[in-house]
């Protein structure tokens, strides 16, 4: 086993000689040493940074995705506001044609609440309207693959498009501020803010609340067959056939942007508690909780994807048993001399046990190891124990799977810094900060030195871009 002095050679000369896609960096042998656990390791831990997450509300006027054809084609749905505001009738009973003539949902909301697209598309309405006040708004959403819908005289119809109809809105939040600069023609994505519910004297018919339709069709099929091709009632009972309840149509279609997560994601479907790991591809049921604590996971990681997206990973072996990581902390003076750094540790669930030693504060962290409280320290005295006899030398530790960084040079740069995130045991890109949000991550981004990432995260010629995002499908649902 050679020394430990001789892995921090063979490391450093690894940092220098291996050509990828990290940007060269001078630096020292005492800065390299600096970041390694040591004595003071615990201290170092603390000293780690994070980058605050970009935004995660949309802004108003930007798209997430920049390709042009995203901009018409609607693959996943969201509610126009928080789904536990959503109640539909909630304002003066007016659900989805309740009254027969009715062509929408009315929700009560506070006056100010931000209202946002519920899918891609493209505004082809976007300015005052009677019956509706100072602003309503109208997307039309290209779809992806015909779905299917029932309308007003509960017949099952399929359709190619949709327009989603926001009424009782302004530009501003706060009356006399900042418009939002939308117009018609912009492209707006699931997210995007569209306006602001309006007060009850300037909203064009009762009191506060929003006026969600959804026709199922196109504008040039709509406004072709009625000149008022964004009614709210059917006062003629001939254009409801054209009409769906937007609740059940969201439902139906879910309401997540991003079809796909990369290995290390921790993800559930909503109303289940299963919570899977994502490895390889796979899908790997994290059976207890004390399997999920030792994992040194925290709920914060967790995402809810769609039932859709669940159903495109194959299941992988689940993981159940308690503590199958384990950190170890070696006799100080005795594994020192026989060559073992000061922090190992032993990854379990493997089909060969293995053991790696962190050779930064930044992997451990990563692995969850932020505490003394979790090592196994004092176990092991020498080389001799059953813990190195019965473990494969695999290594330094490399960032965890599903841990998000950025460069430190580009940490300063706001929402033009590059974000990687780990998979797959690589460093795989983000197109921009807008796949980030895509995705609904939750967790922080850590800040890492430039001259470390090539011992921290090998790269990856992948880049996750819109496509990525929307690679799996196996949606076979309708809304009957």
């Amino acid at each position: 086993m050679r020394t430990f002095l001789n892995c921090l050679c063979f490391l450093v000369l690894s940092l220098l000689s291996v050509s990828c896609a990290w940007e060269e960096d001078v630096f020292s042998w005492e800065d390299f040493i600096e970041y390694l656990p040591g004595d003071d390791w615990l201290d170092d831990l603390k000293n780690v940074h994070f980058m605050d997450p970009p935004d995660k509300s949309l802004p108003p006027d930007k798209p997430i995705f920049k390709a042009n054809n995203f901009c018409g084609v609607s693959y996943y749905w969201q509610y126009p506001v928080d789904e536990v505001q959503y109640v539909p009738g909630s304002y003066a009973g007016r659900a989805f044609y309740i009254d027969q003539i009715h062509l929408g949902e009315d929700i009560a909301l506070p006056e100010g609440t931000a209202v946002k697209a519920i899918s891609h598309g493209r505004l082809v309405h976007y300015g005052p309207a009677s019956g509706y006040g100072e602003l309503v708004a109208v997307v039309e959403h290209q779809l992806h693959a015909p779905i299917p819908y029932i309308n007003s005289r509960k017949e099952l119809k399929w359709a190619n498009y949709a327009m989603s109809i926001y009424g009782h809105l302004r530009k501003s939040q706060v009356r006399g501020g900042t418009p939002l600069n939308l117009q018609i023609g912009s492209c707006v994505l699931p997210g995007a803010v569209l306006g602001y519910v309006n007060d009850d004297a300037h909203n064009g018919d009762g009191g506060v609340h929003l006026h969600l339709g959804l026709r199922m069709q196109s504008f040039d099929e709509a406004s072709r067959a009625d000149s008022a091709w964004f009614r709210g009632y059917d006062s003629y009972f001939q254009f409801g056939q054209y009409y769906a309840a937007a609740s059940r149509v969201i439902d139906a279609n879910f309401r997540h942007i991003s079809n796909w997560h990369p290995d290390g994601t921790l993800i559930k479907t909503r109303f289940n508690p299963k919570v899977y790991l994502l490895k390889n591809g796979k899908k790997h049921w994290i059976k207890t909780e004390q399997a999920f604590y030792s994992l040194r996971y925290d709920w914060g990681q967790v995402l809810d994807v769609s039932a859709n997206e669940m159903a495109c990973y194959p299941e992988g072996a689940a993981l159940e048993y308690p503590e199958p990581v384990w950190f170890f902390h070696p006799y100080y003076m005795l594994n020192r001399n026989n060559g073992y750094p000061d922090v190992l540790y032993w990854l379990k669930p493997d089909e060969q046990a293995r053991r790696y030693f962190f050779n930064s504060v930044y992997s451990m962290h990563s692995w969850g190891l932020r505490d003394a409280s979790l090592l196994l320290g004092g176990i092991y005295d020498h080389a001799a124990d059953a813990f190195f006899l019965n473990t494969a030398d695999s290594g330094p530790a490399q960032l965890r799977d599903g841990t998000l960084f950025v460069p430190q040079s580009e940490s300063a740069l706001g929402e033009r810094a590059t974000l990687y995130v780990m998979s797959n045991g690589r460093a795989t890109r983000l197109l921009n900060q807008d796949m980030y949000r895509a995705m609904r991550y939750r967790q922080p981004i850590m800040v890492v030195p430039d001259f470390l990432l090539n011992s921290l995260a090998r790269p990856s010629s992948t880049i996750i871009d819109e496509y990525s995002l929307l690679r799996c499908d196996r949606r076979h649902g309708s809304l009957m």
